[in-house]
C-alpha cells in the first residue's frame, strides 16, 4: 500500500516473532521494537467500540494519522472480518509475549468481544461485518480460523474463570461449525480431495479467490484442532 501506509494484519507475527528473539537472544530491544509497533497500531487501527479499520495512512517524518480506513472491506468505515480476526490474534500474542504491558490483554480482550457480540449465530463470518447484503454474501472462514485459533490462546491467558469458559466455549464451538460445513468433503457428492477448507473470501473487490481454499485459513484451523487434541499448547506458538 505503500511506505505511508501500514495495518493490522501483521502485527501479531511480528510481535511473537520478535518477542521470542528477545527470548532467545537475551537483547531487550527486539521486544521494545515489536510492542512500540503493536502499540502504535492500536492507535492506528483500533476504534472506540473496538472494532478494526485494517489499515491507516500516516506521516513517515511525524507519525502523525492522515486517515483510517478498510482497503479491503466493503468501505472504508466497515469492519472487514479478517482485519478484525488479525486484530484479535494480534494483540493476544502480544499479550503472550511481551505481558508487561497491559494494553495488549485489554485490547484482545475488547477485540475478541466484539467479535463474539457481532459474528453470526453460526459462528462464521461473513466476508464484512458492514456489507448491507447480509446474509445474501460470501463468508470468510479463513478470518473464522483465525479467530478460532486466536480464542484457544486467548483462553489460555486470562484467569478469569467465566472468561476462560466463554473463550475456550465460543473457540470449539467456531472449528466444529468449520469442519462440519466447510472442510471437504462438505457432501456426499464432493469429490475433492479431502481437507481443503473451503469459502474463504481472499479480495471481493477485485472478484479473487471470493470462495476459495486460502491458506492461512487451512494453517489456523490446523493449528486449532492440534490444540483441541492436545498434541500443542495454544500459547505455544
Amino acid at each position: 500500500m505503500g511506505d505511508e501506509e501500514t495495518s493490522i494484519d501483521a502485527v501479531g507475527s511480528i510481535s511473537a516473532l520478535f518477542g521470542w528473539a528477545s527470548e532467545k537472544t537475551g537483547d531487550p530491544s527486539y521486544r521494545e521494537a515489536a510492542a512500540r509497533h503493536a502499540q502504535r497500531h492500536i492507535e492506528f487501527c483500533v476504534r472506540d467500540d473496538a472494532s478494526v479499520g485494517q489499515s491507516a495512512s500516516f506521516d513517515p517524518d511525524t507519525g502523525k494519522i492522515g486517515r483510517r480506513y478498510s482497503h479491503k472491506g466493503y468501505s472504508e468505515n466497515s469492519t472487514w472480518a479478517r482485519a478484525q480476526a488479525w486484530c484479535m490474534l494480534a494483540y493476544t500474542l502480544s499479550a503472550r509475549w511481551m505481558p508487561e504491558y497491559e494494553e495488549f490483554l485489554e485490547t484482545a480482550l475488547r477485540a475478541t468481544d466484539w467479535w463474539l457480540n457481532h459474528v453470526p449465530e453460526h459462528g462464521v463470518a461473513f466476508w464484512d461485518f458492514g456489507d448491507p447484503n447480509i446474509p445474501d454474501v460470501e463468508r470468510d472462514t479463513s478470518a473464522t480460523a483465525i479467530a478460532a485459533a486466536s480464542l484457544l490462546k486467548l483462553g489460555e491467558l486470562v484467569s478469569d474463570g467465566d472468561l476462560k469458559a466463554r473463550y475456550q466455549d465460543a473457540a470449539r464451538a467456531t472449528i466444529r461449525a468449520l469442519v462440519e460445513g466447510y472442510l471437504t468433503p462438505t457432501g456426499a457428492h464432493d469429490a475433492r480431495i479431502p481437507g481443503i477448507l473451503t469459502e474463504g473470501c481472499y479480495n471481493k473487490h477485485i472478484g479473487l479467490a471470493t470462495r476459495h481454499e486460502l491458506i492461512w485459513g487451512d494453517y489456523y484451523l490446523f493449528e486449532a484442532l492440534q490444540v483441541l487434541r492436545g498434541r500443542l499448547a495454544a500459547t505455544e506458538i
